[in-house]
Formats: structure tokens, sequence, C-alpha cells
């Protein structure tokens, strides 16, 4: 990390020496070089990276191959039990949703459309969450949890607060978009920026003022759909946890929050160096971990499934909730057990392996 640095000194040490340079000329002169030679001296350096990359991005890919191999061996009885788990809440969301669809369409139920998208994001960040997995990041997994658990909260509340916040609830997003699209082009007064992008951020803030008259100046809130359900001018996420009883994971969920933030965190905090013996700056993969992430993100999975089946409630949907609920708990059990055993195993194999060291030695 230091030769270019002490060639660029040791040019700059004969320079000055060779013109007997005071410590002002020196310093113009070390700061011109650096001007005129700093892009150069990288655009060499990427010429040499390209030329190295090709071998070196086999060598490292062949490497996480490997280790994803070792990793699916070690968790294969979860993580099979998990994606049994998503397929099962995927089939079981989409044949609710054909079924339903037409005459939602037709009476303006406005819960069934904010509980099928809910539901599909649901299943699109466990699905991240099992990718992350395989690939050895428990803690991002952990991460991914988090806004599940947002996703569960939220539809949970409105399957509880009925139609009037369902359809506040879609109107938001609207509200959303023109505050991302005010802010991104300079803000509101930035004309000339709005007109860039002609009709169609005009048409944003025509749907969102709509909204905003309709239901009042609280949807411009974040989590302003929810004022009117909460009394509340500025809710919170907070308030809407609470609201349907779902406080109690709130530790849980400040937990994950921690892999999101830029708060120190020491390095044995990490999910991924929870079995470490050593203190290991994480960077990459690691098979340890998962039986967490998994727990949580299959039984997450397994609720928000519910919200959705339990909103038009029957004998058969109430199977299909106890079917996922099983199989989730399943997922957390098995997940724990592999973990417990694996390490187990892991622990004698550096016995046998110490004890045999020694007898030779």
């Amino acid at each position: 990390m230091d030769e270019l640095h002490r060639d660029f000194e040791h040019m700059l040490r004969a320079a000055a020496t060779a013109h007997d340079l005071d410590d002002d000329a020196i310093a113009e002169a070390a700061n011109a070089a650096i001007t005129e030679t700093l892009p150069d001296a990288s655009k060499s350096m990427i010429r040499a990276l390209k030329r190295s990359a090709p071998r070196m991005l086999r060598e490292r890919r062949a490497i996480q191959a490997g280790f994803e191999k070792g990793n699916l061996r070690r968790w294969r009885a979860a993580f099979d039990l998990f994606e049994m788990t998503w397929v099962c809440a995927e089939e079981i969301g989409a044949n609710f949703n054909a079924h339903f669809r037409p005459a939602a369409v037709a009476s303006r139920d406005y819960v069934f459309e904010a509980l099928t998208h809910l539901h599909a994001t649901g299943l699109l960040v466990a699905s991240e969450a099992l990718c992350l997995m395989k690939g050895g990041h428990a803690d991002g997994a952990l991460s991914r949890w988090r806004t599940l658990y947002e996703v569960s909260v939220i539809a949970s509340f409105i399957a509880a607060k009925g139609q009037d916040v369902a359809v506040r609830y879609l109107a938001h997003a609207d509200v959303r978009r023109w505050k991302a699209a005010t802010e991104w082009n300079g803000g509101e007064e930035a004309g000339e920026l709005r007109a860039e992008v002609g009709a169609e951020i005009e048409s944003l803030k025509a749907r969102a003022d709509a909204h905003l008259q309709r239901f009042g100046p609280e949807l411009g809130h974040d989590h302003g759909w929810a004022s009117a359900a909460l009394g509340m001018k500025r809710p919170t996420f907070v308030a809407i946890e609470a609201a349907v009883d779902m406080g109690h994971s709130r530790p849980v969920y400040r937990w994950a929050c921690l892999h999101n933030h830029g708060a120190h965190r020491d390095a044995s905090d990490l999910l991924g160096t929870s079995e470490s013996e050593d203190q290991v700056l994480l960077v990459g993969s690691s098979n340890s971990g998962m039986a967490e992430p998994l727990t949580l993100i299959a039984t997450t999975l397994s609720m928000l499934t519910a919200t959705l089946l339990l909103s038009k409630p029957n004998f058969d949907r109430l199977v299909a909730c106890q079917v996922l609920s099983d199989l989730s708990d399943r997922v957390g059990t098995t997940a724990k057990a592999l973990e417990a055993k694996t390490m187990e195993a892991h622990q004698r194999k550096i016995v046998t392996k110490n004890k045999k060291s020694a007898f030779a030695d």
C-alpha cells in the first residue's frame, strides 16, 4: 500500500536536492506532480487489473461455488423445508388471487388489492433472503426479514381496519411517488426541472393532489395512510405495530435493524461469526448463523399468508394456514438441530485432528 508513495517521495527528494528547493517550492512541486500523474497512474493500474481479472474471477468464483456446495450440504434439510414453505405460500397466494380477483375488481375491494400486493412483496423478500442464505450471508437474510416483518405488520393492520385504511394505503403510493419525484428534481420550486420530465410528473402531481384533497394533508407523511385509523397526524410504524399487538417482536426487529445502519458492532456480534473462536472481520460468506433467519422468515411468511387467506376465511383456507404454520415450525426446529449437530461434529473433528497431531509430534 506504500510502494507508489515511496517512489514518489524518492523522486521528489531527488528533484529538491538537484534544484535546491525550499519547503514552499517542494510543496508546490508535489501538488503539481500529483495533479499531473494521478490520472495516468490510475489508468495504468486499471489496465493491469483488467489483464489479471479473468483468472482472478475464475478462481474467486470457483471458491464461492465450493463454499456454496458445502453450505448447502450443512443446511440442506432446513433449506429444503424453507423452499417447501415458500412454494406452498406462493401457490396458495396465486390461487387465492385468481379465485377472488374478478369479484374484488367488480366490488372495488381495496383490502384484497392491498393484501395481495403485500403478500407478493413478502414472497419476493423471502426469496431474496434464501439467495442470501445459500450464498452464506445470514446477517443479510436477517435484514431482509426486517422488511418481511414490516410487510406482515402492515398487512395485519389493513386486514383489521378494513376498506378505508386499505384505500388510503394504496393512494399513499401516488403521494410517495410525487414526493420522490420532486425531491429528485430539486423540489417543488424547480419548475424548469419539472418541465424536462414532461407530462408524466405533472400527472403524478395531479393524482397526489387529488388524494391529499380527499384524505387530508396527513396522507403526505410517512405512514400517513394510517392517520385516521390511529388518530395521529404523524403515525409511526411502532404505533401500527402496537395496534395489531405485534410489539412483542420489537426487540428482534431492532436486532435485525442493526445490519442496515452504520452503528459500531463488535465483529463477534454477527450471525456469520457466531461460531468463530477467533476475532474475525467478516467481509464475505460464512456458513454460520442460518438458524435464526430461517426460523424468522419462514414463520413470518406463514403469518403473512394467513393474514391474506383469513381475510376471506373458510375451512379450506384454515387448513392451508395450519399446513404453513406446521411447515414453518419444522423449518425452525430442523435448522436449530442442524446447527447444533454440525457444530458438534466439527468440534469433534478438530479434537481428533489435534490428538493425531500431538501423537505425531
